[in-house]
């Protein structure tokens, strides 16, 4: 029992260090401190707070991903419903970086530098670059009028819409794009028949993202879902119908 005490006592010491104790409470010793007094001399905003925030998780899910990686190649074929495990946390990591870009998007869209482009031409640009697991049937209008949009953000949005339309069923049929012109504003559909993505995690950052990228372009947003599925259907106004 005295050794018992005496192996206690110092752990005590050990874990107090420069802590001792008086009639009037703990009192501590000349040891370098942490110290923070009044104000930070610059304190981040709510993006550079989301943007920091989203690259130290991205360290510890890259390490996770790594030991999946590697429970991967040793795991015996024969162990389905351990593969079975392993292929969830593949998922919840890879769901989980989509979640930190479209937060990080959401909250740090740049000033739209808008030119008069082509949609379709925007459209078909960010369709070739889609992964190739995402089927897309497409029906454009063609010779449609010009609109002023940001090239780099209108890709950006139609890439993030068919990573967000994708999400659900994996038997479902494949997402519709198409485009029309229509009182004066061109019309971009994008339909997920079978899906309801809007059940996913992170896909209100999704739209929310989108929807924030469609405004500062001078557009409009809907998101419509229902048994059958859901479709975002945005609209830009022709260039020179603006009112």
């Amino acid at each position: 029992m005295a050794l018992a005490l005496k192996t206690m006592s110092t752990a005590h010491a050990v874990a107090l260090n420069s802590v001792s104790m008086n009639s009037s409470g703990p009192v501590f010793g000349e040891s370098p401190v942490h110290r923070v007094d009044g104000e930070p001399e610059s304190s981040l905003n709510a993006s550079e707070v989301v943007r920091l925030m989203a690259h130290e998780l991205r360290q510890p899910l890259s390490t996770i991903e790594s030991i999946a990686y590697y429970l991967n190649l040793v795991l015996p074929r024969e162990d389905g419903r351990t593969r079975e495990q392993l292929s969830r946390l593949q998922g919840l990591i890879e769901q989980s970086n989509w979640i930190l870009s479209n937060g990080v998007r959401c909250v740090e869209l740049s000033p739209a530098a808008r030119e008069l482009v082509d949609l379709e031409e925007i459209v078909s640009d960010a369709l070739a670059h889609r992964p190739a697991d995402i089927a897309v049937d497409a029906e454009f209008a063609g010779s449609l009028p010009q609109v002023l949009l940001d090239p780099g953000q209108g890709r950006d949005l139609v890439e993030g819409l068919l990573s967000l339309l994708s999400k659900g069923a994996g038997d479902a049929p494949p997402i519709h794009v198409s485009t029309r012109h229509e009182g004066g504003r061109i019309l971009l559909e994008i339909a997920s028949p079978g899906r309801t993505p809007s059940q996913s995690a992170g896909a209100s950052l999704s739209l929310e993202s989108a929807r924030r990228s469609v405004h500062a372009n001078g557009g409009t947003l809907e998101y419509l879902t229902n048994a059958n599925g859901a479709k975002v259907s945005i609209s830009f106004p022709v260039f020179g119908n603006d009112a």
